[in-house]
């Protein structure tokens, strides 16, 4: 009997073990375009990893991105670990905004050009001095930046077909040469609809529900005077050990 007990009480701790693994099934953005995502087809989801040349590498000192001022988009994925859910990213000329589901309203403005970003909540606000990551790839352009460009050939990637290219960015006084496969959906006029890390530590960002449309400029204002994330960088005095 006491074997039985025991049997009975492993399993419930493993049931709720599994139960509390289970990841938690996304929210609805919160500002989605009103078109609806086609479903993929299966044979769309992994483009082939075997893609060789089929021309000439031609060197340019215009980022294929460059072209897209104005656009929507919901993004997954990122350059870094931990980027791997929907978020909704609206393009105005040098302005980016990427907002997500979360508990607190937020969105973040970034300058593409300038790469500072404002973060907006519904309690406050804080300027930060870098580009939001989500934002990449569209802050890469550079002065002085150029730009090698390797056709690879066609492939249907989630319904669209795609030009597919290796690009090799070469940025003045760095050694590191980044390297990334786009997939330029041609029915979007070569937007990419899936771009791939080339290098070690692969990663994919992928985009759907595109939109090539002038965006709402209501979308890119923030307050005037925010919190900095350079207060965050000042070393402060040590708390006494009796201060509460």
């Amino acid at each position: 009997m006491g074997k039985i007990a025991l049997g009975l009480l492993m399993a419930g701790c493993l049931g709720l073990y599994l139960w509390a693994q289970a990841p938690e099934s996304p929210k609805a953005p919160q500002q989605a375009p009103a078109e609806k995502a086609a479903t993929p087809k299966a044979a769309d989801q992994q483009p082939a990893p075997d893609l060789t040349p089929t021309g000439p590498t031609v060197t340019t000192t215009e980022f294929p991105l460059e072209k897209f001022k104005e656009f929507s988009a919901i993004q997954n994925g990122g350059p870094v670990p931990g980027l791997n859910s929907d978020v909704h990213v609206y393009r105005s000329g040098d302005l980016m905004r990427s907002e997500g589901s979360v508990a607190v309203p937020k969105y973040i403005v970034t300058n593409l050009v300038k790469q500072k970003s404002t973060s907006v909540n519904a309690f406050t606000c804080l300027n930060m001095s870098n580009a939001y990551i989500r934002t990449f790839p569209f802050y890469v352009p550079g002065p002085g930046n150029t730009y090698d460009i390797t056709p690879l050939g066609e492939q249907t990637v989630d319904g669209h077909q795609c030009k597919v290219v290796d690009i090799k960015i070469h940025r003045p006084k760095k050694s590191q040469e980044p390297k990334f496969r786009f997939y330029l959906a041609e029915d979007l006029d070569g937007f990419p609809i899936r771009i791939e890390s080339q290098r070690k530590g692969a990663w994919v960002i992928k985009y759907r529900d595109v939109r090539l449309e002038p965006q709402d400029p209501s979308l890119f204002i923030f307050p005037n005077k925010c919190e900095s994330d350079g207060d965050w960088k000042r070393q402060t005095p040590a708390m006494a050990p009796n201060a509460k």
